[in-house]
């Protein structure tokens, strides 16, 4: 079915060896104008110690115009070694650092395979330098310091607890959130009070979360709300969207595979007539073998034609996998947003408790003639807790905001890119295959010809014999 995934290797054999019969082939995806990468020579190396566990790095060259890039400057190329678990790290590190931006999804980690598979590490390397051109045409994501450090850092690249850390430390780490809204009264940058609670890092703050989601879905939806009407529109028809892209893919796979099946049954019945006319040659019936001959010899022709219109079919047709692929990005997009929006709720109500638990210390601290100093000292920490939790809250709405932009953006810049590639797709698909027809069509006219002149010659033949 259906699945996104780029076209084996074998078919991408024939997609850029055998399209020279029809014409130049489409061509492919090779980064944004700003930015050319390459995977190439992957090299198997084994990890030092006790187990020595083999893995292989992949030689990354980049050359940019981009500002960002040093190679702008200079105007040559970078070239450094990466493995795959830092293809993975810079995937996670774009996901949290540009929420609401669909990032494109990276190539699976298939724990099945091993480093000694040279089909396998070599469709890894495709799949790899075509996941990196995807990430330089994207307009933001090209340029994300996160990008740039992966295809610049020369040498093994920092782990991203230590670049988490190190980013950390660059931002307002004098700030600090309440205990509202982690669980404890450790420091933290305001942004994080806009990044989704993770269970292993605010244990307490995630399951004030999912007590919120679980209000939520009961009906008692503190604060903002999903309302953007566009958005939910926009949710809603790449849904369908997505569900007709997979159907989509699918069938393309089935032409691609029948045009296969077709171009291996014409070689076998022109290969065997082949043979038939050599049987004949040395028959009574030698008159028949130069029409057997020329009809095997078309059919084998045609054959390798078809396989020619099957390499053209496979990169034509592209742009229905990779769309269909970047479809995990959205859904994980959109997931972005809609935990966004329950951190907003969830600090809306933690202030609404919060002012609440104000409003009743300040009713019992007025009650007692004098005051009393444990009811203040608990009214102070619960103010300071409530302004912790407001100033959050201004930081989680902006983030929220902040999403929706980019989501926005993200769903007309796809809209925009499937409209441009699609069009290309059906003209190049429409002119390859009107191109193959009269091919094959001018191959046959030829071959009936052969066919004819044969047949004309075993009718003489025939004659003569009578004659006699």
């Amino acid at each position: 079915g259906g699945s996104g995934a780029p076209a084996p290797p074998a078919a991408q054999s024939v997609a850029t060896s055998e399209v020279s019969d029809l014409g130049e082939a489409p061509g492919g995806s090779g980064g944004g104008p700003g930015l050319k990468v390459t995977v190439t020579d992957p090299l198997k190396r084994s990890e030092s110690g006790a187990l020595g566990r083999s893995y292989v790095t992949y030689k990354v060259t980049t050359s940019a115009t981009l500002p960002a890039y040093r190679t702008a400057q200079s105007g040559g190329s970078m070239v450094v070694r990466r493995r795959f678990r830092d293809f993975v790290r810079l995937h996670d590190a774009l996901c949290e650092a540009h929420r609401g931006f669909f990032v494109p999804p990276r190539p699976e980690k298939d724990a099945l395979a091993s480093s000694s598979d040279q089909e396998f590490v070599e469709f890894r390397r495709h799949l790899l330098e075509q996941w990196l051109n995807r990430l330089a045409q994207h307009p933001v994501l090209a340029s994300s310091p996160h990008l740039v450090r992966f295809l610049e850092t020369d040498g093994d690249l920092p782990s991203t607890a230590s670049v988490r850390s190190a980013m950390a430390s660059a931002s307002d780490a004098a700030s600090t959130l309440g205990s509202q809204v982690i669980g404890s009264a450790a420091a933290n940058t305001p942004a994080d009070a806009a990044v989704a609670a993770k269970a292993s890092r605010n244990p307490l703050r995630s399951l004030k979360e999912w007590r919120q989601g679980m209000m939520n879905d009961l009906g008692s939806k503190a604060g903002l709300q999903e309302e953007d009407t566009e958005y939910l529109a926009h949710k809603l028809a790449f849904g369908e969207l997505e569900k007709l892209l997979s159907d989509s893919s699918g069938a393309a796979e089935g032409v691609v595979q029948s045009l296969q099946d077709m171009s291996d049954a014409n070689a076998a019945l022109g290969l065997e007539l082949i043979k038939l006319a050599k049987f004949e040659e040395a028959s009574e019936h030698e008159a028949i073998a130069p029409a057997l001959k020329a009809l095997g010899g078309s059919l084998v022709r045609q054959s390798r034609l078809q396989r020619s219109a099957t390499g053209q079919a496979v990169q034509v047709l592209q742009p229905l996998h990779e769309h269909l692929g970047i479809m995990p990005a959205v859904h994980a997009a959109s997931a972005d947003r809609a935990k966004a929006l329950l951190t907003v709720q969830t600090l809306a109500s933690d202030i609404e408790r919060k002012r609440l638990a104000v409003a009743k210390l300040e009713a019992r601290s007025g009650a007692k003639l004098g005051g009393d100093a444990g009811i203040t000292g608990k009214l102070t920490e619960t103010g300071r807790e409530l302004a912790a939790a407001e100033a959050s809250s201004v930081v989680a709405k902006e983030q929220y905001e902040l999403i929706k932009t980019r989501n926005k953006g993200e769903f007309e810049r796809l809209n925009a890119e499937r409209k441009q590639a699609f069009t290309k797709m059906l003209v190049q698909f429409a002119k390859s295959q009107a191109n193959f027809y009269d091919r094959s069509a001018s191959l046959y006219s030829a071959g009936t010809t052969d066919i004819e002149l044969a047949a004309s010659g075993m009718g003489k033949g025939k004659a003569a014999a009578a004659a006699d």
